[in-house]
């Protein structure tokens, strides 16, 4: 099974100033995105190389963090 895409399932609908930012275990960020207004959303991440990286949701209420493995 091959990774293109990271679907996350968000707790309530995003504000408009809602971020996700994917980062590496360096701590720099690999990519980020504006979140749309929807309970699902989808990065994609074919381009990232095999390791474990972080996916950070930050939203004006704080952030919430999460880790995952790309094979």
């Amino acid at each position: 099974r091959i990774w293109v895409k990271l679907r996350l399932h968000l707790g309530r609908v995003p504000d408009s100033r809602s971020q996700l930012q994917i980062f590496d275990l360096g701590g720099r960020i690999i990519t980020q995105k504006e979140v749309s207004a929807n309970l699902i959303q989808e990065i994609d991440i074919a381009t990232l190389a095999a390791g474990m990286y972080f996916v950070r949701y930050v939203n004006k209420s704080g952030s919430a963090i999460a880790r995952f493995k790309k094979e």
